[in-house]
């Protein structure tokens, strides 16, 4: 992969453009590949696609931004940032350029000392899943040839962060992820594992693609199924039937309705939380051909998950959250290797 993020300034102001360019330059893993005055000569960059980041201006000759990230997102959607003097004074603004797929919307900076130059740094170093369609992320994401399926409760939150910031990209590898967790909070937690891992992290939607290099948070007050859909792609279905283990999201759920004919390319683990679900989904892909794995106790903060697991027999490693992860590592790259 390469360390440095490409980062195109689109703004028809030298004061800005200069202002960017100075403090954006200095960091050693930022590349300033271009300088636009307009998005007619921005898409040119763009198309060539060397580019991770834009950072964008709304008032603009020729184009306004709005409609730049509109057509941009539809045509060759990257990471858009909003650097603009509008959002102050339009309080609506900010929320129609998120809805339209801008990543992070800021006002312009006051002079080198801005507090935004943090946040917009920041910004730029974010994953990011640009708000893509399915049909925009299609062109540039395929189908997995192995799935993690993880079960997670109490104090399971830390092993999942561990597992999604260290495992290194592979985009032959989807991960899934039930974690027991009100619905006002997955979305957030989504969002807080994309920030730190090198697979593009998001909350699930029903109907939507399963793709390699994606990992998926299954929604809170919601089960997720996984459905073949056809040739070999799989998509998610969620639904409202009834509690499991008196959770809703139950990752047994998932396990039980998971593709019989994909179980030999999914790894199933089961970490930290209270009561048994996951055991007999675990125990049931194991008998399908999966890979098992339970959190050791010296790692959890509750045991009780890993635990019935261990019980069903069907549990091939009992790793801590640390050799879980570099054991995932391994794996996966072998995988990758014999893949390329």
């Amino acid at each position: 992969m390469n360390s440095k993020k490409n980062i195109l300034i689109v703004d028809d102001s030298k004061v800005i453009q200069k202002l960017l360019f100075t403090i954006l330059n200095k960091e050693p893993d930022f590349e300033i590949v271009g300088i636009c005055s307009d998005p007619f000569e921005a898409k040119d960059y763009i198309a060539n696609g060397n580019v991770d980041c834009v950072i964008l201006d709304l008032e603009m000759p020729k184009m306004d931004g709005l409609t730049f990230l509109k057509k941009l997102m539809q045509t060759n959607p990257v990471k858009t940032i909003i650097l603009s003097a509008a959002i102050d004074s339009n309080p609506t603004l900010a929320a129609r350029l998120m809805d339209a797929g801008a990543h992070a919307v800021f006002s312009k900076p006051n002079g080198f000392q801005d507090s935004t130059f943090d946040q917009l740094k920041k910004s730029i170093r974010e994953n990011s899943i640009a708000n893509l369609t399915n049909e925009n992320m299609s062109k540039n994401l395929k189908s997995p040839n192995h799935i993690i399926l993880i079960a997670a409760s109490t104090g399971g939150t830390e092993g999942v962060k561990k597992i999604l910031g260290h495992l290194q990209l592979n985009d032959g590898v989807a991960v899934i992820v039930v974690q027991h967790m009100a619905a006002q909070f997955t979305k957030t937690f989504a969002d807080s594992l994309n920030k730190q891992s090198e697979y593009l992290v998001k909350e699930i939607a029903s109907g939507e693609t399963i793709y390699g290099g994606m990992a998926y948070v299954a929604p809170g007050n919601f089960h997720t199924d996984v459905k073949f859909k056809n040739l070999n792609h799989y998509m998610f279905e969620t639904n409202q039937n009834p509690h499991m283990h008196s959770v809703r999201p139950a990752a047994d759920i998932t396990f039980l309705n998971y593709p019989e004919f994909n179980a030999k390319n999914t790894t199933v683990i089961v970490l930290s939380g209270m009561g048994k679900d996951g055991a007999e989904g675990l125990a049931h892909l194991k008998k399908l051909g999966a890979e098992t794995i339970a959190e050791a106790e010296s790692t959890c903060v509750v045991f009780g998950m890993p635990k019935a697991a261990i019980q069903t027999g069907c549990v091939d490693h009992v790793l801590p959250i640390d050799d879980i992860c570099l054991f995932l590592n391994n794996k996966l790259n072998k995988h990758k290797s014999a893949a390329a």
